[in-house]
């Protein structure tokens, strides 16, 4: 419940903050502080955050507060108290938003890569960690419906990094 209630929090703040008319236009960087303040609460002291502002529309915003908050929990999940360092920018060719985050956790096996994507699947077996397995599966569904992509590098020991990618529309 914890999870969940946590999910809700970020993105009733990131709604409020990036929907609000008389506010500028949301920053990326507004965005993922907002939505680690919500997620990691004591433990966002332990992320660092670079990179260039990219304005997003409000309907992007909300919708990367969803992803952010899931990928930096995760993090924190598994980074077994390690920092964790998240940049922020756009493409080469500038016409998409790209969030990556690199945890130093635990990591994942190679034979697991593709299956925590999928529902009720998790990296760890068992109750070391709380979780359902549905998480990286929502994510991944929201980034392929407004037509970005979602990756990842990892290896056992070696953390993880999570790199998604959604176009921002034509000026």
């Amino acid at each position: 419940f914890a999870g969940f209630s946590g999910r809700l929090t970020a993105l009733a703040s990131a709604h409020n903050l990036f929907t609000d008319s008389s506010c500028d236009p949301p920053d990326l960087h507004d965005l993922v502080t907002t939505s680690l303040e919500a997620a990691a609460g004591a433990h966002v002291a332990r992320c660092s955050l670079s990179g260039p502002e990219v304005t997003l529309p409000p309907q992007l915003a909300v919708t990367m507060a969803m992803i952010v908050h899931e990928l930096s929990t995760n993090a924190i999940k598994y980074g077994e108290s390690r920092p964790a360092e998240i940049r922020v920018g756009r493409t080469p060719d500038g016409r998409r938003a790209r969030f990556e985050i690199q945890d130093q956790g635990i990591g994942i096996a190679e034979s697991m890569i593709d299956k925590i994507f999928e529902r009720f699947e998790r990296a760890v077996k068992g109750d070391s960690i709380s979780g359902l397995g549905l998480g990286l599966y929502i994510t991944r569904q929201i980034v392929q419906a407004h037509e970005g992509n979602i990756s990842v590098d990892s290896a056992p020991g070696k953390g993880t990094r999570f790199v998604v990618e959604l176009p921002l529309p034509r000026d």
